[in-house]
């Protein structure tokens, strides 16, 4: 009746206890037991004492914990651990109450002289308030009591892992994009494939960039994208390989092409004339502009040549997509190396982690082993207990020393228990932190890894572009020189022609100025020689000749550097000429250099006017020798 009155109503026992096994494996209220004698005059401390919960008859077995442990919630490092400090300190309420249960079995042992016919009773009943407490402490430890604040640099030290968190932080800066622009990044293959097709226009190329621009966050992809449209160009919009472009634009040049020959033509005539006339200043300078013609007409020709010709040397555009595309490869290669090596760490790093958290688990197995093991012991130390005491009761006198040793032996063994399940309560709070730690970080190196090898293949797929252009350049140009080798082979000959002309009328005029500085030194000799002969000839006019010769020699200045700038522009002219004069070759065009023909001719004039010159020496000589005799 105590132990009923003490644990609430016969109702809330029954509903309550129905849940736990009993020690027989049934689930049974406990029954109460009345005393024989029925003594209601025993003093209070005397009777079992009221109990904060109801009396269970509980198995023993049931006070071992979970085997698995308990979740983490998924809450900040404040909250988990005020959620741990809380449960602790309900933890350290119910052991207080299991502590004082045992304490109050050793209260026993201070009357067991005076009230032997109550023991029986009091000692089941307070056995069986033990065993509900201790199962109850089992049932209702919460999880987790124990906050260790498992953070990612804790891990990286304990995995020994080879990313720091400096590495984390710039990888994270480097590889973490959304979703999103690892989809655009992805779609960049696709990209490149349209703009390889034969009908893809200009606007499209430009969208096409827009979104390559957007879907590229690396510096080494985004340094890719002009070269990607660079190398486009020569396919897609480089008139070089457009017969209808290239026809057009050499069409256009027809008509500024026909003036500039007129101009010549009528330049050539104005210097005749002013020739005829011996007008030989306006002569000289039509002469001087005629050649300007001349130029203008020759780098005309070049231009109309070059708008036919670049297709024919196609390799020099191959030649620029080789070099794009292996400045391309290299950037690709830098990439990829450091990709792979990022993987390469995060793949060393996900495999000491498991290792890790294999360890751990083993660890947790262990500390859960060496528990059930030792609560398993201690609870058949405790039933073994229980049946001593009942044979100590029967020879309390004799075993009252016996008796007190055994009671502090149960209280040993409850504190074991107690102490234990600290112990795997700690290990298991410790391994889910840890296990939640390392699951989050598992999936973030994971993400960074996949983007990082999305990046890796990308950069396979920038190669691969610039491969096939070279093929579609070739495919293209071989296709359109089938329309443009004899149009050019006309435009070769007609620049031959103009060269020929402009290099004729170069040499005469060079020629002129030549003869015209060596005249003007003569004239220079003739006045120097005046002059030294002046005082035996008494000549008034020295003064004057040698104001004369100032202004010779500013002539000759003046005209040695017109000269001068003429060899220059003539040997610019030979240099641009030599690309044509290799074309024709190569056509089987067999000529004379036209430089060989105005060397020639200038050789045939020099030669005349030695002759002349000669004369005058010869008649020069009779004079002198006249004198000498």
């Amino acid at each position: 009746e105590a132990a009923v009155t003490a644990a609430g109503s016969p109702t809330t026992v029954a509903a309550v206890s129905s849940t736990i096994p009993s020690r027989s494996g049934s689930t049974t209220p406990t029954s109460s037991r009345s005393n024989d004698s029925g003594d209601a005059s025993s003093n209070e401390e005397d009777k079992v004492p009221p109990q904060t919960s109801p009396t269970y008859v509980v198995d023993p077995n049931q006070t071992s914990a979970p085997t698995d442990p308990a979740p983490v919630p998924t809450l900040d490092p404040v909250e988990l651990a005020e959620i741990c400090r809380i449960n602790t300190a309900h933890n350290q309420k119910m052991k207080a109450d299991v502590r004082d249960l045992e304490q109050r079995l050793q209260g026993v042992g201070r009357s067991i002289v005076q009230k032997p016919k109550y023991w029986m009773t009091d000692i089941s009943a307070r056995h069986d308030n033990g065993a509900a407490s201790l199962s109850h402490w089992h049932s209702h430890v919460q999880s987790p009591c124990y906050f260790y604040n498992w953070n990612k640099g804790r891990l990286m030290a304990d995995c020994y892992l080879d990313l720091t968190q400096e590495d984390v932080d710039a990888y994270s800066r480097l590889y973490l994009v959304s979703q999103e622009q690892v989809d655009k990044l992805n779609n960049i293959p696709n990209l490149l494939r349209v703009l390889l097709e034969p009908d893809c226009t200009k606007e499209k190329a430009e969208e096409i960039r827009q979104q390559m621009d957007e879907a590229c966050w690396l510096r080494e992809h985004k340094e890719a994208i002009p070269p990607v449209f660079k190398a486009w160009g020569y396919i897609g919009s480089n008139p070089a390989i457009n017969l209808d472009d290239i026809m057009r634009n050499f069409t256009n040049t027809d008509e500024p092409y026909e003036n500039l020959l007129d101009a010549k033509d009528r330049n050539a005539e104005a210097k005749a004339d002013a020739l005829f006339r011996e007008n030989y200043e306006i002569s000289e300078q039509y002469h001087g502009e005629l050649c300007e013609d001349h130029r203008k007409v020759l780098e005309m020709c070049r231009e109309r040549i070059t708008l036919l010709k670049d297709i024919k040397e196609v390799k020099r555009v191959t030649k620029s997509t080789d070099e794009l595309a292996e400045k391309i490869r290299m950037r690709m290669g830098q990439q990829k190396h450091d990709a792979a090596d990022f993987q390469r760490r995060v793949t060393n790093d996900l495999e000491a982690m498991e290792e890790k958290r294999k360890e751990k688990d083993l660890q947790l197995k262990k500390k859960l082993a060496w528990y059930q093991s030792h609560s398993e012991i201690a609870q058949n130390r405790l039933l073994q207990n229980e049946e001593r005491q009942k044979q100590i009761i029967e020879d309390i006198i004799a075993k009252v020393a016996e008796f007190e040793a055994l009671n502090q032996e149960r209280v040993h063994e409850v504190e074991a228990i107690l102490q234990e399940r600290e112990l795997w309560e700690q290990a298991k709070a410790e391994h889910s932190q840890f296990v939640a730690t390392l699951e989050e970080h598992k999936n973030w190196v994971s993400t960074l890894a996949n983007i990082g090898g999305t990046t890796h293949e990308i950069g396979d797929h920038f190669t691969e572009y610039f491969e096939k252009i070279p093929d579609l350049i070739n495919g293209k140009s071989a296709n359109v020189w089938e329309h443009t080798k004899g149009y050019l082979a006309t435009e070769l000959r007609r620049y031959l022609n103009h060269f020929r002309e402009y290099m004729t009328d170069l040499g005469d005029l060079i020629y002129t100025k030549e003869k015209r500085v060596d005249e003007l030194q003569r004239r220079i000799r003739n006045l120097e020689y005046a002059i030294s002969i002046s005082p035996d000839t008494l000549d008034p006019n020295v003064s004057k000749y040698k104001q004369s010769i100032s202004e010779l020699e500013s002539m000759v200045e003046t005209t040695t550097t017109a000269m001068r700038s003429l060899q220059q522009a003539g040997d610019e002219e030979i240099e641009k000429f030599t690309e044509c004069e290799i074309a024709l070759k190569e056509d089987g065009e067999d000529f004379v250099h036209p430089k060989i023909e105005m060397t020639e001719s200038k050789m045939a004039k020099r030669g005349q006017l030695l002759e002349k010159k000669m004369t005058m020496q010869h008649s020069e000589k009779a004079y002198l020798d006249e004198d000498n005799e």
